[in-house]
């Protein structure tokens, strides 16, 4: 049915569609460039929509597709922290959450500072007195973690709260991403022009000497040219890595091993290395130097800044497995990262205020601080957001001011009646 050279062809097509997937958990979002011009939060849906859709929304999670047929596109992949910690306590998860799904599954693990007797690091996984606490999503960002909690446990109590918000400017240092961003831009454009150069050898050149000369030629001749631009490819990219600190050793051996040895792989080199440049910095960050200002409706900058504001003030319902202490210690940094967002991101301070929505109609009674829905029905919380108590409009004004939540042309606003 089919010839063996199809079959080669179809199997490294196949290989190649999956190295275009990005894979990612609920700790991490995606930002996009298709095209290397405009970038775009992936998996978020800017549009308007229908009633169903309130500013922007998190639609999936889990993979993001990047551009196969175009090799200037560039992605970069942001981390929340996966853990939260306070002057008393480390606790193995976080309020935040960019998805609708809701948060990651969690373990419930905490520990309070004065408990710390053992810290270490292995690989990617974080491990206190002797036992496993939590993953991250780098081994850098395990190391970054693990030199606070060691500052932590040495220093005297009064100080710890100040090595915690050190901790944070430095997720929220635009100055540093900037010189992290420039270099490894400029490397994966170095090496999108062999990335491309492969593409083209291995999916339309050989296919077209195939047909004249034989898949048996083609692979003589071919494969070890093929192999060495892999292996050359690989080595720039290793050696970029090195350079600008991506990663650990180990990392960069094994992105290296795995892209010599499988051509089709090699060819995405070039996302492997910006996916990987950002992972101390705070996606906050990120949007803020990557995402445009404005675009045809709203300011993809704002409406994001916004919306993370409103899940820090008014974040989801925390699982019943978690104690006071632990609640109280996932609150406080919440407040926290609010507190250092307002003064790392001045320009964004009015998007990351407090917002009363317009009331769509006026027989709408309350809405959501969170999501911006509005009901007509005085229910107490928020069917969309678990947890979230719902707010009436102060009787100043009647809820009908300027302040609105941005992109207020597609605010959510759902009728629900009794």
């Amino acid at each position: 049915m089919f010839t063996d050279g199809q079959l080669l062809l179809l199997l490294l097509w196949i290989i190649y569609l999956w190295e275009c997937l990005v894979w990612h958990d609920r700790y991490a979002i995606v930002f996009r460039s298709w095209w290397g011009t405009r970038w775009h939060l992936a998996g978020i849906d800017f549009g308007p929509g229908g009633a169903g859709k309130a500013g922007w929304e998190v639609v999936r999670h889990g993979m993001e597709w990047v551009n196969p047929l175009w090799w200037g596109g560039q992605t970069v992949v942001g981390h929340l922290l996966p853990i939260a910690i306070s002057p008393e306590r480390i606790v193995a998860g976080n309020l935040q959450t960019i998805y609708a799904t809701g948060r990651p599954r969690q373990s419930y693990r905490a520990l309070g500072i004065e408990e710390l007797t053992d810290v270490a690091v292995r690989e990617k996984e974080l491990w206190l007195n002797g036992a496993r606490f939590c993953r991250f999503p780098s081994a850098i960002m395990a190391g970054k973690v693990l030199a606070l909690l060691q500052k932590l446990r040495n220093c005297l109590p009064e100080q710890r709260e100040g090595y915690i918000r050190l901790f944070w400017r430095g997720r929220f240092d635009r100055k540093v991403f900037w010189q992290v961003r420039k270099p490894c831009f400029a490397a994966a454009r170095r090496l999108q022009w062999g990335c491309m150069a492969l593409f083209l050898l291995m999916y339309v050149v050989a296919p077209v000497l195939s047909l004249k000369l034989g898949t048996n030629w083609v692979i003589l001749l071919g494969g070890p040219l093929v192999f060495l631009s892999a292996f050359a490819i690989e080595w720039c990219a290793f050696r970029a890595r090195r350079r600008l600190g991506i990663g650990t050793f180990a990392d960069a051996v094994g992105e290296w091993i795995k892209g010599a040895l499988c051509p089709p792989v090699a060819i995405r080199a070039a996302d492997r290395l910006t996916c990987d440049m950002s992972p101390i910095f705070d996606p906050l960050t990120l949007a803020e130097e990557l995402l445009p200002e404005d675009g045809p409706h709203f300011s993809p900058i704002a409406d994001f800044f916004a919306r993370v504001s409103a899940d820090l003030r008014h974040p989801l319902s925390m699982d019943e497995e978690w104690d006071d202490d632990d609640r109280a210690a996932m609150k406080w940094q919440c407040k926290l990262v609010l507190e250092e967002a307002v003064r790392a991101f001045p320009e964004q301070r009015e998007a990351l205020s407090e917002h009363v929505p317009s009331r769509f109609e006026r027989s709408m009674r309350v809405y959501c601080p969170r999501c911006g829905s509005q009901y007509a029905s005085a229910i107490e919380t928020c069917p969309d957001c678990p947890g979230v108590h719902l707010k009436s409009w102060p009787t100043k004004g009647n809820g009908t001011g300027k302040t609105k939540l941005p992109g207020k042309h597609r605010q959510r606003c759902q009728r629900r009646r009794k």
